[in-house]
């Protein structure tokens, strides 16, 4: 076997590895063949009806035996950490969220603080859904999760999974998220927004590819354009996009500047330079800088162990990052 044969696969083993591990959702997501808003649950799950409590749910089986996995998303945690400074972060063992992940973080102008994730709690009812905790104090502390409902999207989709925030110049929060029709593993990005981070109101596609599965979205505006990526490979850069309102994106292309690096996670604008925060897959956390958004400084490795991170800015100057732990927190 030549030597750039076996490097290849040692990316793509490394990039499947981040994803089963930290990340393992997007795989688990689009292997599901349950019919998620049915209230019915996946054919291959078995059904023990006499072992279920009067009142409860009739799915609740299939829920109790996903959860039971050991490869399932819901055997992670969320972990929240602080800096002074954007280079300053450790790793912590802090649970933000049980049992949840692919965070994403925003702030309106009042300095309120929006944390969203897919959530895997022992509630049937909330049980892979995106949620949202929300912080009036610069993140000290926050309301417990509540489940994001989204008005007129379509029967067709499947819910709503890896959101993503940005928050608009009147303060509305505008929520990019995965979903396909149903029965299809052709995922695509669209998108809602929503006043008070969890009554949504559907507004459309957002980007899709023919042939590719575009999921875990991240978005920025830089000057009059915005820019969204997903990750491509997951070690080979990103699928990469262009929009001039933030509803519409025109898919342009592969960006495999910096490609070695696992591109699930989020962006960070501050003091004028665009941050990416990427996936660990054995250095760590890591992050670059762009001016553009296309065009990537060399990856800064934090060293905290886990995947997907968001960054936000406090009004008090702190930084806040949460992540998703590769396992459960003790």
């Amino acid at each position: 076997m030549t030597t750039s044969k076996i490097a290849l696969i040692t990316v793509v083993t490394l990039g499947l590895a981040g994803l089963l591990g930290v990340n393992g959702y997007v795989l688990w997501k689009m292997n599901s063949t349950s019919d998620e808003d049915s209230g019915s649950s996946s054919p291959s799950v078995a059904q023990n009806q006499d072992a279920v409590p009067s009142g409860t749910p009739a799915n609740i089986n299939a829920v109790i035996s996903r959860k039971t996995s050991q490869n399932g998303p819901w055997n992670n945690d969320l972990i929240i950490t602080t800096s002074s400074s954007i280079t300053g972060f450790a790793s912590s063992s802090e649970r933000f969220v049980e049992s949840a992940g692919v965070p994403t973080l925003a702030k309106t102008s009042d300095g309120t603080l929006y944390a969203s994730f897919q959530w895997f709690p022992d509630v049937d009812a909330s049980f892979d859904k995106v949620a949202t905790s929300i912080s009036h104090d610069n993140g000290v502390t926050w309301t417990d999760p509540e489940t994001v409902a989204i008005a007129d999207m379509p029967s067709t989709l499947q819910r709503a999974f890896d959101p993503t925030l940005v928050v608009l110049p009147d303060d509305t929060l505008r929520m990019y998220f995965t979903t396909s029709e149903r029965g299809s593993q052709d995922t695509y990005i669209a998108s809602a927004t929503s006043s008070d981070g969890v009554h949504y109101t559907f507004t459309g596609t957002a980007m899709t590819k023919t042939g590719a599965r575009l999921y875990d979205s991240a978005v920025v505006p830089v000057g009059e354009t915005w820019l969204m990526s997903t990750p491509y490979a997951p070690n080979f850069g990103t699928h990469h996009g262009t929009s001039t309102d933030g509803i519409t994106f025109t898919y342009t292309g592969v960006n495999s500047s910096n490609a070695s690096n696992n591109w699930t996670g989020n962006y960070l604008v501050d003091n004028g330079s665009i941050y990416f925060f990427g996936t660990d897959t054995g250095s760590g956390v890591w992050y670059a800088t762009s001016a553009d958004g296309e065009a990537w400084s060399s990856a800064v490795f934090t060293g905290i162990r886990g995947g997907d991170p968001a960054v936000i800015k406090a009004d008090n100057g702190t930084y806040i990052m949460v992540y998703t732990s590769n396992g459960k927190v003790k």
